[in-house]
């Protein structure tokens, strides 16, 4: 009903008041199955269409097919396999036994999934265990008023007592006493769960779209499970009040700066002339997204946790070289999964020696309570890190959005081309830039766009970086970080890119940098 209104997600740190209802996880097991059979239907669908195209490819196959006027059958059987898909999908969703508003949650989420895995070309995940679950109430009708939202005759089967506004005029470390709200949240079969709720924001005025009782299970805590509520808000886009300016060019990369310190993720240059560098610290990261295990706490640290993985399995099979009376196929190449596998036929490895074999099976088991210890600090360190990346990123696509109407980046930004131009003496450039994710920056800066009322437009890429911003002579490809044209004129090679990113939208040329 209001297409132009954007939607914004609050998310409020929920506590339990008592044991999770059987109901809860009942419903959360049966979405996980109802995804994975959605899943399993879709690949089964994608590989039927991949037959036909492949016999569409073959030559005498098509020959015989038009000499029987078979031709045009092709394309439709392709469009037949995937209407039997959808089919399959609804039969398989009324089939599930779940309410209206878990089905159309699971298949929106569907959906959206397969529509980005198809872009590229990516298999959906099937979830084997239950380690994250979304259940929610829809509002229908274009959605609940924020403020009739806390009359309980209005709430329908979620229930929150409202605060007094004036809670939120106090200092932060007084709010935190007083911003507990109550409430209970409606399950299947008549069942509720009441929880604690730490408002520590207030809800904008709006409509409700939906309200969400989120879990996520995060691994080696001592309360591994991680609850929040979390309110689907459509709410009047922010009218910005700009004092100056205006326009920004901005390139997006990954290069190692600051003696392997940070890496520069992007460069932005405005029409006042102003340059400003993008920073990704890789160390340290600050404390409030470190735990005890300091030692691990940054992106060099989850290096270090892969080397230890490693070293374990080393020294795990320098000993079996001791004990086993007969190597196994592959061994000098097995890793992990090996080792395991081992582990779990070792009764069936022909060793008579009843001694022999438990000095093996100590041996591995010694190295797999080892490899759980890393790996459980690997998933717990690196949760934190990408966190902490994520609230980089969000903050700074705030800041640009709010500061410039109008960003100018490269539309079509080829990842692989930019891998295969990375300069020779960043040796392991994979790794950074799977690290920076400059999809997940550029998702980022689109949604603050749509919040903050900036405009995205896609600017010309080409020669934007072999183009000189001063006098627009062309040179040959040089990977080198400083450009110097044939007339002399010297500039960073990532600023020269932002520069004529923003040249494509201005017309004029900005100032000296500062």
């Amino acid at each position: 009903k209001r297409p132009d209104w954007p939607q914004r997600v609050y998310a409020y740190r929920a506590y339990p008041q008592e044991e999770i209802p059987q109901a809860l996880w009942d419903t959360a097991r049966a979405m996980q199955d109802l995804w994975n059979t959605l899943v399993a239907l879709r690949e089964e669908t994608r590989r039927d269409a991949a037959l036909w195209k492949k016999l569409a490819a073959q030559s005498e196959w098509r020959e015989e097919a038009a000499m029987l006027g078979q031709c045009p059958l092709i394309e439709a059987n392709i469009k037949l396999t995937w209407r039997q898909f959808e089919s399959q999908a609804q039969t398989a969703v009324k089939a599930s036994g779940l309410n209206w508003e878990a089905q159309a949650e699971v298949m929106d989420r569907f959906r959206r999934a397969a529509k980005k895995a198809g872009k590229e070309g990516a298999m959906l995940r099937v979830h084997h265990r239950l380690d994250r679950m979304n259940l929610c109430h829809r509002f229908t009708g274009g959605g609940l008023p924020v403020e009739k939202f806390f009359a309980q005759k209005h709430a329908h089967r979620v229930v929150l007592n409202a605060l007094p506004a004036d809670i939120y005029d106090l200092p932060s470390h007084q709010r935190q006493k007083v911003d507990m709200a109550v409430g209970s949240f409606g399950l299947d079969n008549g069942a509720n769960l009441s929880f604690r709720c730490h408002i520590h924001r207030p809800l904008p005025a709006g409509y409700i779209k939906k309200v969400m009782w989120v879990g996520d299970y995060q691994r080696g805590r001592q309360k591994p499970w991680w609850w929040h509520l979390q309110f689907v808000i459509e709410s009047a886009p922010k009218v910005m009040i700009r004092s100056d300016t205006t326009v920004a060019g901005l390139d997006l990369g990954w290069r190692v700066m600051g003696e392997w310190s940070y890496v520069r993720i992007g460069m932005v240059v405005d029409d006042h002339g102003r340059a400003y560098e993008l920073r990704l610290p890789l160390n340290p990261i600050p404390s409030r997204f470190r735990d005890w295990k300091g030692m691990y706490a940054d992106f060099f640290g989850l290096i270090r946790l892969d080397e230890e993985i490693g070293d374990a399995v080393e020294d795990c099979k320098a000993q079996l070289r001791m004990l086993l009376p007969k190597l196994p196929a592959g061994f000098v190449q097995m890793r992990q999964n090996g080792l395991q596998i081992l582990l779990r036929t070792l009764d069936q490895a022909g060793i008579e020696n009843p001694a022999q074999r438990g000095k093996i099976r100590a041996v591995l088991q010694a190295w797999q309570k080892r490899s759980d210890k890393f790996h459980s600090i690997k998933v717990t360190q690196q949760g934190r890190i990408v966190r902490w990346k994520t609230h980089l990123y969000r903050n700074f696509a705030k800041w640009l959005t709010t500061t410039y109407q109008t960003i100018v980046w490269e539309g079509n930004l080829g990842i692989k081309q930019m891998a295969e131009q990375v300069p020779p003496e960043m040796a392991n450039a994979a790794k950074y830039r799977q690290w920076v994710a400059l999809s997940e920056l550029r998702t980022c800066i689109r949604h603050a766009a749509q919040k903050n009322g900036c405009e995205i437009v896609d600017g010309e890429a080409a020669y934007s970086t072999l183009a000189c911003s001063f006098c627009g002579a062309v040179q040959q490809r040089n990977r080198s970080l400083i450009l110097i044209c044939e007339n002399g004129h010297s500039e960073d090679q990532d600023m020269r890119a932002a520069r004529n990113l923003l040249f494509s939208q201005t017309s004029g040329v900005p100032r000296q940098e500062t």
